[in-house]
């Protein structure tokens, strides 16, 4: 019974409270994460204090990351107007290969009629979107105007955690003097060794994934440039690379999710060489992945699959996309806050 108490309060928190708490819980991320930094600069500087110093970088970092999301965004959009009305032409194509192909295959083997069979069930596929393209796009569209009317609350969070980052960057350690004052001395000392747990694991895992998507930002990087080289567009290379990558490090998701279908799509449509590449550029990023993961990913941070498996699912079904990486999330921190001495003793072995 206690159990499932437990679980309730832990899904109304996650699921109701959290939300609310966002703007605040980034605020505090931000102040805690420009501290040292601010240290360091004040000591270097003499005429700047700590708390100036704080302002400072915060603002940096707020502005750096807010014009970051700005060009990724612009970067999307124009890419999507210039890829949504060539769809129709490209489905054409693709629908005159697979004839073509389905027609070459014949029917007199066995390999044949099973060629023939998948292939014309794929171009019945790319018919259906032929026809009903125009019918969706609409649909998708309102659909964009049912996330342009959530945005206004979203400004309003990321209005008020900004001017909270700013406030609280300065006054970080009377903020936390005064929540140790209006929380029981057991509560505020379990609070702070949850937040320890959390912070080595948040720590860990940034670093780690960290260096993984910059070695795939980089191998995507290069694949597009050549892709660019010899002749095929791909979109703009810095953002396709920095998407993927950024997909690449999600749970379960990979570059498989989008190099695959790309490829397929490409291959479908006629252009042979650059699906054939884009396959290949998946390929390669696997193989290295896998062989370069196991020495960065710190064994400690480490669930087994199945757990995982059922962080990443029962997260999203429980929390939306956020629960993807939330569960898991909170899953390592949990385990790092049960056994920090064992953690700390595995993670000094080599």
């Amino acid at each position: 019974m206690k159990l499932l108490l437990y679980a309730l309060l832990f899904y109304g928190g996650v699921r109701f409270v959290l939300p609310l708490l966002m703007p605040f819980l980034f605020a505090l991320s931000v102040a805690a994460l420009v501290q040292q930094p601010a240290a360091l600069l004040a000591s270097r500087i003499p005429r700047l204090n700590q708390r100036h110093c704080c302002v400072i970088l915060t603002a940096v970092l707020l502005l750096t990351v807010a014009l970051l999301l700005s060009a990724a965004v612009c970067s999307l959009l124009d890419g999507a107007m210039a890829f949504c009305p060539g769809i129709p032409d490209r489905l054409t194509k693709a629908h005159d290969f697979l004839a073509q192909a389905a027609a070459s295959a014949g029917d007199q083997s066995s390999w044949g009629r099973f060629v023939n069979a998948v292939v014309t069930g794929m171009e019945r596929g790319v018919d259906f979107m032929t026809e009903n393209y125009r019918q969706y796009l609409p649909s998708m569209l309102t659909r964009s105007t049912g996330w342009l009317r959530k945005l206004p609350s979203l400004l309003t969070a990321v209005l008020f955690g900004t001017v909270a980052a700013l406030f609280a960057c300065g006054e970080f350690d009377l903020i936390k003097r005064t929540v140790r004052q209006y929380l029981p001395a057991p509560l505020a000392e379990t609070l702070a060794a949850v937040i320890r747990a959390a912070v080595r694991t948040l720590t860990a895992l940034l670093k780690t994934y960290g260096v993984l998507m910059a070695i795939t930002f980089g191998e995507l990087a290069a694949g597009f440039t050549l892709m660019r080289l010899m002749g095929y567009h791909t979109g703009n290379i810095l953002t396709n690379a920095l998407l993927i990558s950024f997909i690449d490090i999600l749970p379960i998701l990979g570059t498989g999710t989008v190099l695959v279908p790309w490829g397929l799509f490409e291959i479908l449509t006629g252009s042979l060489p650059l699906g054939l590449m884009l396959l290949g550029m998946f390929a390669v990023i696997g193989l290295l992945r896998n062989f370069l993961e196991p020495k960065f990913m710190a064994r400690q941070l480490e669930l087994p699959p199945f757990f995982t498996l059922a962080g990443v699912y029962i997260g999203g079904k429980l929390f939306g996309p956020a629960g993807i990486v939330l569960l898991p999330l909170i899953m390592l921190t949990l385990r790092d806050y049960k056994n920090p001495v064992g953690d700390a003793q595995n993670a000094a072995s080599p």
